[in-house]
């Protein structure tokens, strides 16, 4: 993955996990929120602002919209990356996995957990390399004048290695494609990639770099399946350029 690029610049990236209620969460944010703070990628001049709820804590960065959100049942990290190497995704799942997490899983014991996320939003695609979805997708027979806005998405479940291999296990993916067109002369793509646990995932068998693994599962699926799938949408002149 070391010299892995996107094949479209990656604008923002999400991690996310959602495992069992913990209520104990609630009542240790503090105590978690110090502990992030003092680590070196999510220190007080990443995350300058902070909203305390009663079921959750937010660290902002308003000048960019990054946002590390921790609830009694999710961790959340959003933040902008502006980047085509796929390997800066990577080294922030693991800041994500070993600081976040790992402070989540000292301090409440979390396990049982639900699902592993990472959405992907890509910078905006222009017209003149790429066909448009308004132009491209929209039905003629809606009207004879072409759409100015569409907004698609489509979604696959994908099978696991655990799923295959363990009796009693029912672990699947999903992926969620979404292309957004607001403007007629650019549109936007975003990928969400995510895993499915069935059992939950237990504490036990929660193993540090899990999440880092399943991140480079996704982007690995993103190098040999989501690119393949832009450069359909490329201009001619664009693909043979590439």
């Amino acid at each position: 993955m070391a010299d892995a690029h996107s094949r479209v610049p990656i604008e923002r990236v999400a991690f996310g996990i959602r495992y069992a209620p913990q209520y104990r969460v609630r009542d240790t944010l503090g105590v978690i929120i110090d502990a992030i703070l003092r680590s070196d990628p999510f220190n007080p001049d990443v995350f300058p602002e902070s909203q305390v709820e009663p079921s959750q804590h937010t660290l902002l960065n308003p000048t960019n919209g990054d946002r590390l959100t921790i609830t009694q049942a999710d961790a959340l990290l959003d933040i902008t990356l502006k980047t085509s190497e796929l390997a800066k995704v990577s080294g922030v799942a693991k800041h994500f996995n070993t600081i976040v997490v790992k402070e989540l899983k000292h301090f409440c014991n979390i396990g049982g957990a639900f699902r592993f996320g990472l959405l992907m939003r890509f910078a905006e695609l222009p017209s003149d390399a790429y066909e448009c979805p308004a132009k491209k997708y929209a039905d003629e027979a809606i009207s004879s004048h072409p759409a100015k806005k569409l907004s698609l998405q489509s979604s696959y479940t994908l099978p696991t290695q655990e799923g295959f291999t363990k009796r009693g296990v029912e672990d699947y993916r999903s992926v969620i494609y979404t292309m957004n067109q607001e403007e007629p002369d650019r549109f936007s793509i975003a990928v969400d990639y995510q895993h499915y646990f069935d059992p939950l995932l237990s504490a036990q068998d929660w193993s540090a770099p899990l999440y880092e693994r399943f991140v480079d599962g996704a982007l690995a699926y993103h190098q040999s399946t989501v690119s393949k799938w832009v450069d359909t949408l490329a201009r001619k002149e664009v693909r043979d350029a590439a």
